[in-house]
């Protein structure tokens, strides 16, 4: 806990199909001083108030806004009227960057050596899992289907999952974003300070290690996508200077934030945790790069100061 009341959280996890694929001892070890660390470089951090800026999101971060998009991409999405309907009537249509390209591969078993939670060959609905492109060159190309009836689609492409006891619904399970003309951190740096100063900014803002995200599923909902970083940079824009500060949220809908991006890393790695739709809570594994944003919005976070403690913790 800050001085100032605030709780600050750190927040690793790792997860695998099998115990082979969890981290060894020294790895957790080398884990663990990572988050004692950062624990304690949030509680000397100041507070600050939200604004708009510029971005560089990590791959968890962008993993996040990646996986909350997949969810908008189910076939049973394009009919539920209680739903966002976000794709409603664009397949065919440019939804993203030109340069951004997105797969959903349940047959995958890894990536760079690191497992990936969401595979499996067959589907709950007993139809052989493959490999789909939602999204190619920025065009929306496909969904994530069932057997439930698409306009459009003759068919289920392998993708109905659910928690047992659960309808099966087109779910995601290894996504995968492509990009061209990927850089090196040091250059997607650059072009961030170089966007900040563009938009007339003191500062933009790199967000690291996200904790968890929320989105919400009904039509009419304002700043549907909430997500919890750990760590939160502002950039000076002149010097490149990055310093901490914390209690702020990352909000906005995963379309828009994706359609902002300018450029992307070198640096794709795995991401993996469970994501909860009306189908139940399942594994997704997700590979995304560093992502520059025009502009993402930080707000204050939701967490509430609390009484410091009267007594010192017993030794």
């Amino acid at each position: 806990m800050t001085d100032d009341g605030m709780r600050v959280n750190a927040y690793r996890s790792f997860m695998a199909p099998t115990a082979a694929g969890l981290p060894d001892p020294a790895r957790l070890a080398k884990t663990a001083h990572e988050m004692v660390a950062d624990l304690a470089s949030l509680k000397a951090a100041s507070s600050t108030s939200p604004f708009n800026a510029p971005a560089l999101i990590d791959p968890s971060v962008g993993a996040a806004v990646v996986q909350a998009l997949a969810s908008r991409l189910s076939g049973e999405e394009q009919r539920n009227p209680d739903g966002a309907q976000t794709f409603r009537d664009r397949l065919g249509k440019a939804v993203l960057p030109e340069a951004i390209s997105l797969d959903d591969d349940p047959t995958l078993t890894e990536f760079q050596g690191e497992p990936l939670v969401g595979r499996y060959a067959v589907d709950d609905q007993g139809v052989p899992a493959r490999k789909v492109t939602l999204v190619e060159k920025g065009v929306l190309k496909n969904f994530l289907l069932s057997r439930y009836p698409v306009i459009g689609f003759a068919r289920s492409n392998g993708h109905g999952r659910a928690e047992p006891g659960r309808d099966p619904m087109g779910r995601a399970a290894n996504l995968v974003l492509r990009v061209d003309h990927p850089l090196p951190e040091p250059q997607l740096l650059e072009r961030l300070r170089e966007e900040t100063a563009r938009r007339g900014k003191p500062y933009g803002i790199y967000i690291k290690k996200a904790r968890s995200w929320t989105q919400q599923d009904k039509t009419g909902q304002q700043q549907a996508f909430r997500l919890l970083p750990t760590l939160v940079y502002v950039v000076d824009a002149k010097t490149g200077a990055q310093t901490l500060v914390r209690d702020l949220d990352m909000v906005g809908t995963p379309l828009d934030l994706m359609g902002r991006i300018l450029a992307a890393g070198d640096d794709a790695r795995v991401t993996s945790g469970f994501v909860d739709q009306p189908s139940g809570s399942l594994p997704v594994s997700a590979v995304c790069p560093t992502l520059l944003l025009g502009e993402v919005e930080l707000q204050r976070a939701e967490t509430k100061p609390e009484r410091p403690m009267v007594l010192p913790a017993p030794r």
